[in-house]
C-alpha cells in the first residue's frame, strides 16, 4: 500500500497492468481523481495510441491505495507479441477501449456533485441567498438528479450547515406583501 506506480511529470513508465486484486488511486495536484479496480487496465493507452504520441509523461499520479495484485507486461515486448496476432490484438484493444470507457464513466459518475458545489460556493461567497438563487438551485438539483444528501454534504465542504443556509435564504427573501404583489422588490407610488 502507498507504493507510488507512476509519478506526474515523470517520463512515461513502458509497461501496462492489469490489477487482479486491490486498488490504485489516481491523483492530480494531491486530489483524487480516480481508481483503478480489479480487472482494470492501467498505462494501456501507449497501444492504443501509440502512433499519436500523447505525451511524453504522465500526467497524475498513480499508487497502489492497499495490498494488490498486478500482472505485468513490458510495453514493448507486448507490442511485439500482439504484432503477429492481429485478431488477439483487436480484441485487447476493444477490450481496452471499452475499459477505458468504463474508467472515464467512472471519473464522471460524480460530475453533477462537484459542479453543484460549485455552483454553491459561487452563490455564497455574496452572504445571501436570494430568491433567484435558491429557485436555480432547486432547478439544477432537480434537472441533475442530486439527491438532498448531495446538498447537505455540499454545504458541509463549505463550512455551512443546513440551518445557517435555511437562514440565509430566510434573510435575503423579500417581504411577504411584495411576493404576494409579486413586485421584484420595485414599489413606486405617484
Amino acid at each position: 500500500a502507498g507504493t507510488v506506480v507512476a509519478q506526474a511529470g515523470m517520463p512515461i513508465e513502458r509497461r501496462v497492468l492489469v490489477l487482479a486484486s486491490g486498488k490504485m488511486v489516481q491523483t492530480r495536484h494531491g486530489e483524487q481523481i480516480g481508481e483503478v479496480e480489479p480487472g482494470d487496465f492501467w498505462n494501456e493507452f501507449q497501444l492504443l495510441e501509440r502512433s499519436r504520441r500523447t505525451g511524453a509523461v504522465h500526467k497524475v499520479s498513480t499508487s497502489f491505495s492497499c495490498k494488490s495484485n498486478v500482472i505485468e507486461w513490458e510495453t514493448s515486448v507486448l507490442s511485439e507479441y500482439l504484432i503477429n496476432r492481429p485478431e488477439l490484438r483487436q480484441k485487447l484493444q476493444e477490450l481496452w477501449a471499452e475499459g477505458l470507457n468504463l474508467k472515464l464513466d467512472r471519473r464522471n459518475a460524480h460530475a453533477n456533485e462537484r459542479a453543484y458545489v460549485d455552483i454553491l460556493r459561487g452563490i455564497l461567497c455574496k452572504g445571501v441567498v436570494g430568491e433567484t438563487e435558491f429557485a436555480f438551485l432547486k432547478h439544477v438539483r432537480k434537472v441533475h438528479d442530486i439527491p438532498e444528501h448531495c446538498h447537505v454534504d455540499a454545504l458541509h465542504e463549505l463550512g455551512y450547515t443546513e440551518p445557517e443556509f435555511v437562514a440565509l435564504v430566510a434573510k435575503s427573501r423579500r417581504p411577504w406583501w411584495l411576493r404576494w404583489l409579486n413586485l421584484e422588490g420595485r414599489v413606486t407610488f405617484s
